[in-house]
């Protein structure tokens, strides 16, 4: 993927030209030298995430291999509440829930997803884009998927609403919640912060799940 955007103008991490940039095995992990970007501690606002975002998925536009459904990660965390080995503290009544919820989401998706394209996948804002100097870029290509442009967006928050189809942003918006409290949930004790996040995106899911 890297590779496929190093000649592109997107607003991305680079591949490293002084080091052999691999991928390189480590302790059973690829590792990848990458060009070292200044991180600055500014804030990165949603239009301009949402304007380098569109970049990238221009450049992405022309790859051609293979590449998961974005819906795959739904049915991968579906599967995370459906076991209670492994989401172990969620009580009864919010698995019945998440497992209804995650059920919805699917068949609404398989309906209507939009128009599919390749996609970050995971881009939020402080996370896997990051402000520097020269503006917003773009890290951590491993959630690649395909899917409607609003699953990016819903990484971004409410404030990208306006950016997309109203209706499927606020779909992936539930959606994205029900991923990301699945994960959490599936590593308790990990560390607050997963723990905490867990419980706040149980929450949105409540909020957001459409009606």
């Amino acid at each position: 993927m890297l590779q496929h955007l190093r000649s592109s103008r997107a607003p991305v991490v680079r591949l490293s030209d002084k080091l052999p940039h691999g991928p390189h095995e480590l302790d059973g992990l690829r590792v990848l030298f990458l060009d070292r970007v200044r991180v600055i501690a500014d804030p990165v606002a949603v239009d301009d995430a949402v304007d380098a975002l569109d970049q990238v998925h221009v450049a992405l536009a022309g790859f051609d291999e293979p590449v998961a459904a974005f819906t795959d990660s739904l049915a991968h965390a579906l599967a995370l509440y459906s076991d209670e080995t492994v989401t172990q503290t969620l009580e009864p009544i919010e698995r019945r829930f998440c497992i209804a919820a995650g059920e919805r989401l699917l068949a609404d998706f398989s309906r209507d997803a939009g128009q599919p394209m390749v996609l970050h996948g995971d881009p939020w804002i402080g996370g896997n884009l990051v402000a520097t100097s020269q503006g917003p870029v773009l890290l951590d290509f491993e959630a690649v998927c395909v899917g409607p442009r609003e699953w990016d967006l819903s990484s971004l928050g409410e404030g990208a609403g306006p950016h997309g189809r109203p209706s499927l942003f606020e779909r992936c918006l539930a959606a994205r919640s029900f991923l990301v409290a699945a994960l959490c949930l599936a590593q308790p004790g990990r560390a607050l912060e997963i723990d905490e996040a867990a419980t706040c995106h149980l929450m949105l899911l409540h909020e957001r799940m459409p009606r």
